[in-house]
């Protein structure tokens, strides 16, 4: 009969229902205590280590790689696969998920040279490669002038000091580099006959110009206005000088510091005029031996010939750190690092701990690159990137020296009128690179944003 339901036959079928549930229930649970441990790997970055690697385990938990770049949309490629751009507005991206191993990271954009590393990225770590910059492939400067004999930069970079030949003797110009307007400031009819100037510099107001004056053996002092021009120079009084025996000096933000004739460092305090040793013991002098001496987060360092010397902190013994060094020191301009060049090397030696990536300790000495040409000048680009000539070619070079430095040549001179080595200033406040050949100033702009 339709509708009838045979009780025999309805008890089976839920006996049969009941047991297939029964069995698909333990079956998802044997299924859900297998996988949860594995999802639950997962999520906290684990990852089978294929293909495995040397004093690995099979799972390994994976870590990341953050890079930061200028200029910003930068191609990212890993073991020359792309990856992706960095970002639009900070120039940074991460990379996650990536399992323990050394990985060939390169970062390339049209028309800037390719940057790239072999960086270590270890189990639960953010390897950082930050301060990353991509320089042009080339750069063309302009002359601003010619048939000069030396140049120097205002502190705010608005204003040139260039000196120039006359047919008297020289000449003193004042270049302005946004008018783009050159005028007179004074010659050397100014000054007393057969006098040479040393040691200009520029206030840092960058208003006037002190130099110093030497004629028959007397050294006298001047200062010359630059808001107006034509400006006679005036002499003036040094307020803080060393003593006339002593062999160099540096002035501090306080205190006076000076060679004397036996190798000591002294100090003499600028409101007393007390003067105190501060080195234990004497630096090699010889009858002729030049100086030079610097003071930096209370490092002291001496040059004297073409020796380096370090003073370090509540230390009285100098201690030499290089030979045949060819340059000044430099500091960067965060004020941790110094850069040196001899000839042909160049080095950086950290002031400070850094504690980010790569860490350094503080007295810690990098060496940067070894040129083929000699090194005729050195400038921190930044305080991550130098930049320096190197026979007739310009380069930059990074500091970071994980793996292999990067170095970029970013101009040649192609026909120098002369053999006369490259000087170059890097005005970072408004991102213009000044090149001097002997006789003509070149200008570019070099930003990278």
């Amino acid at each position: 009969m339709q509708g009838f339901k045979d009780p025999c036959k309805a008890t089976l079928k839920d006996k049969m229902t009941s047991k297939a549930r029964k069995i698909l229930f333990w079956t998802f649970v044997i299924i859900f205590f297998l996988a949860a441990p594995t999802l639950v790997l997962y999520s906290q970055g684990y990852r089978v280590n294929w293909p495995p690697q040397p004093s690995q385990k099979m799972i390994v938990k994976t870590g990341g790689l953050f890079i930061k770049a200028l200029p910003k949309q930068a191609n990212l490629y890993i073991n020359g696969d792309f990856i992706k751009k960095t970002d639009f507005f900070f120039g940074s991206t991460l990379v996650e998920n990536l399992l323990p191993r050394t990985y060939k990271v390169e970062l390339k954009k049209d028309n800037y040279q390719t940057w790239e590393k072999n960086l270590n990225i270890a189990e639960g770590q953010v390897t950082e490669a930050k301060q990353i910059i991509l320089f042009p492939q080339s750069i063309t400067p302009t002359i601003i002038a010619r048939n000069i004999l030396s140049f120097w930069i205002s502190p705010n970079g608005q204003k040139i000091a260039i000196m120039a030949n006359n047919n008297n003797g020289w000449e003193m110009e004042l270049y302005e580099t946004a008018q783009n307007v050159t005028s007179r400031l004074f010659s050397s009819d100014n000054l007393p006959k057969e006098a040479s100037i040393k040691d200009l510099k520029w206030t840092d107001d960058s208003l006037s110009l002190n130099f110093q004056v030497a004629q028959n053996g007397q050294i006298n002092y001047y200062s010359v206005n630059t808001e107006n021009t034509p400006s006679i120079p005036i002499k003036t009084i040094l307020a803080e000088t060393a003593p006339i025996d002593a062999l160099c000096s540096f002035k501090s933000e306080v205190d006076l510091f000076y060679i004397n004739q036996n190798g000591f460092v002294v100090k003499k305090e600028s409101l007393t005029s007390q003067t105190t040793q501060v080195s234990g013991d004497s630096l090699p002098v010889g009858k002729n031996s030049t100086c030079s001496l610097w003071l930096y987060n209370g490092y002291i360092f001496a040059k004297m010939d073409s020796d380096l010397y370090e003073l370090a902190p509540n230390s009285k013994q100098f201690q030499k750190i290089f030979s045949d060094i060819a340059s000044d020191i430099i500091l960067s301009p965060d004020g941790a690092k110094i850069a040196w060049s001899s000839n042909s090397e160049i080095w950086v030696m950290y002031l400070k701990d850094k504690t980010d990536q790569p860490q350094k300790n503080a007295g810690d000495q990098v060496f940067i690159a070894r040129m083929s040409k000699k090194i005729s000048d050195l400038q921190w680009f930044n305080s991550d990137y130098l930049i320096f000539a190197s026979g007739q070619e310009i380069r930059t070079a990074e500091i970071d020296n994980r793996d292999k430095i990067n170095i970029a040549a970013i101009f040649t001179i192609a026909a120098p009128q002369n053999s006369n080595p490259l000087t170059i200033k890097w005005d970072s406040i408004n991102k213009n690179l000044f090149i001097f050949d002997g006789s003509a100033l070149f200008e570019t702009p070099l930003a990278i944003e």
